[in-house]
This record gives structure tokens, sequence and C-alpha cells, in this order.
């Protein structure tokens, strides 16, 4: 073995016993992330598997887009899809706060 490979093997057993660098996540910081995190994950899993059930096809919003970018009179809101009509008709009927809350409970909106 040469004088090279010896040097690079120490510095290869050296580096295994120094602490990381900063900034490197460990492995305590990975798994209070992955605990911090996984709710959100979770929540977002759920809709991407739910997404093809209730999904509408963008021409419902590119229609909705291009009726305000065109039109002489544009609506205030556009309500596209029935998620948004259906939060449409609770602001109606009860103010925009008892709706978020009522949404954060159920389970729709996420605290933060």
């Amino acid at each position: 073995m040469s004088g090279a490979g010896v040097d690079r093997a120490a510095a290869a057993a050296a580096a295994a016993d120094a602490p990381p660098p900063p900034g490197l996540v460990t492995n305590a910081a990975s798994t209070e992330n992955q605990a911090l995190y996984n709710p959100m994950i979770r929540r977002i899993k759920t809709s991407n598997e739910l997404a093809p059930i209730f999904a509408l096809p963008t021409c419902h919003a590119v229609s909705a887009i291009m009726h305000a970018l065109t039109s002489h009179y544009p609506k205030s809101t556009y309500r596209v899809g029935w998620d948004a009509r259906l939060m449409g008709l609770a602001t109606w009927v009860a103010s925009e706060e008892v709706v978020e809350w009522l949404c954060r409970v159920v389970g729709i909106v996420s605290e933060d």
C-alpha cells in the first residue's frame, strides 16, 4: 500500500470520529422533524388519494379566470368547485370566522 492510500484511510477514520459539520441534520434532529411534520405529510397523502375523486378539470378554473380577465363586469368572487361553493354557502349562513373555526375542528384546515 502506498503512502497516499494510508493517508486517505487515516483521514477517513478521523472524519468518522469527528462531530458533524454545522448545518448537517443529525439523527436526533431528523426524528424531531419527522414527529413535527408527520401530521402534515399524512394530510397531504390523504388529499392526494382523494384528489381523483373530488378534483375538477382545469377547464373550470381556466374559464373563471378568462371571464375575470375579459369581462366588462367581472364578478368580485368566483367559486370554482363544489368545496368553494359549499364554503360560500356556509359563509352566507354563518360568519367567516365561525366557518374557519368549524373547518379547523373538522380537520379541513390546519391550525397554523
